[in-house]
């Protein structure tokens, strides 16, 4: 009986105490929307800038063994001016998508966490996990308005880019074969060591101005030597091929 009139006393004393506290939050909302009539704006900006992350686990048999797989995606608002890649061993993508989101996609063997991944100053920041070693596939998807910059670092495996338009592209690479094709931008820039470059240019070859060097590699460029262009296209290889159509 002493123990339930305790209760009782307590829920008495606990009830007003938390309807107090929750009177408090309010008002303190309202009082912060008063004060700033931006910050509704200001917040859901801040939501919207990431749309959110999905994680995603599955097992494939393989030779009788089960491998685990992890597969990431992330959303990100299209108010971004810079996308920046850094990557270890990956095969990347980037492709125009029709939604209006920039989306990140990877997939990889391995229970680690596959990118960090950050939004901050209109940049977003795509970094392989340096506690993952597998190779990783990385799609990124660049809505059409999307006309800003873009610049990605990678040592191993496959960059591809299709149908986009940028200001500025810049490329540096280990030994990943690297193909570009109907991309338009003001500037690109490709920095590479043994890997091959196989470039499909979007636009007429007196709209370029071609700096292309290698020290032991092919040069294949069907477009006149032009010098003259207001789109810069900079390529440098020490034994990697480079072909230009």
């Amino acid at each position: 009986m002493k123990n339930k009139n305790l209760r009782i006393k307590i829920l008495f004393i606990a009830a007003p105490v938390a309807l107090f506290f929750g009177a408090l939050a309010v008002y303190s909302t309202k009082m912060a929307f008063a004060s700033d009539p931006e910050l509704s704006a200001k917040v859901e900006k801040a939501v919207n800038q990431r749309y959110g992350t999905n994680y995603f686990r599955f097992n494939v048999q393989s030779e009788g063994k089960t491998l685990t797989y992890l597969s990431e995606v992330h959303r990100f608002s299209t108010e971004t001016d810079a996308i920046s890649l850094k990557v270890v061993n990956a095969d990347v993508k980037i492709n125009k998508g029709i939604e209006d989101k920039i989306i990140v996609r990877a997939e990889g063997a391995g229970t680690e966490k596959l990118l960090n991944v950050r939004w901050s100053d209109k940049e977003l920041s795509i970094e392989q996990n340096e506690h993952h070693s597998e190779r990783l596939t990385i799609e990124v998807t660049v809505p059409k308005a999307y006309r800003n910059e873009l610049s990605l670092k990678t040592v191993s495996g496959e960059v591809k880019i299709k149908d986009m338009r940028f200001a500025n592209v810049e490329i540096k690479s280990v030994s990943a074969d690297i193909e570009l094709k109907n991309v338009d931008q003001s500037s690109l820039k490709i920095e590479t060591i043994s890997g091959g470059v196989d470039l499909k240019l979007s636009g007429a070859a007196d709209d370029y101005n071609f700096e292309l060097k290698s020290l032991s590699g092919a040069i294949k460029n069907q477009h006149k030597a032009a010098k003259n262009g207001p789109k810069l296209v900079k390529i440098s290889t020490i034994s990697g091929d480079l072909e230009i159509e």
